[in-house]
């Protein structure tokens, strides 16, 4: 009787464990990503430090592509804070590397910066930090190991939580934002590609206009004389 009861546990445990690992599936399972870190744009200086990078990124991908003598042609597909802060740090980096900016786009190769707004659900997940209360609880462990007075326990919690504070200090405080930007920087003359770069960054919900340019909206008034 036994042994009947285990065979039927183990065929049942069979078919659980088949059934969490079937072979095949209507759609495609969902998976999540490896976890990677994105910047969060949360200050003007933060421009600065984006802009320089994306704009030494394109100096560095067009070179030998393009004739400095030739001229470049800076412009934007929108006229926000952000993209003219971008525009302003593209021609600086590319007169500081001898190219020949013109303010007009006449026989010259266009630099187009573009910026694309995107808006996630309301509800996405949170990201959150596995594994960092068990490392601050085996470091206080770890530490007044050594010394198992009542100072040493102190001395050796206030050290464990002033490394988790560093180790945390990356990570940008509050929520996911819902709002991300999409920039890309692409140069090309009348017939092909010359060089291509981007980023994508956090941007902070409440700052979304200084990223996406307002729509202008035409109100038709009616009324009698």
């Amino acid at each position: 009787m036994d042994n009947k009861i285990l065979l039927s546990a183990a065929i049942t445990a069979l078919f659980v464990m088949t059934g969490c690992t079937a072979k095949y599936s209507e759609v495609p399972l969902a998976k999540n990503f490896p976890t990677t870190g994105q910047e969060k744009i949360q200050a003007a200086a933060h421009w600065d430090i984006v802009s320089e990078h994306i704009a030494s990124k394109l100096v560095l991908n067009i070179a030998g592509k393009v004739n400095k003598n030739t001229g470049v042609f800076v412009d934007s597909n929108k006229s926000t804070p952000f993209n003219r802060s971008i525009e302003s740090q593209l021609i600086s980096a590319l007169l500081q590397d001898g190219y020949r900016v013109f303010k007009t786009p006449a026989d010259a190769i266009s630099i187009q910066v573009s910026t694309e707004v995107v808006e996630f659900s309301e509800k996405r997940l949170q990201a959150k930090n596995i594994g960092i209360p068990t490392a601050l609880v085996s470091g206080v462990w770890a530490l007044t190991a050594v010394d198992a007075s009542v100072g040493g326990v102190a001395t050796a919690a206030i050290a464990t939580a002033d490394f988790s504070r560093s180790t945390l200090s990356e990570n940008a405080s509050g929520e996911t934002p819902k709002t991300e930007i999409i920039i890309t920087i692409t140069a090309s003359d009348k017939n092909q590609y010359l060089g291509l770069t981007k980023g994508t960054y956090y941007v902070s919900d409440t700052d979304k206009w200084l990223y996406d340019a307002v729509q202008t909206k035409n109100f038709t008034i009616t009324g009698k004389n």
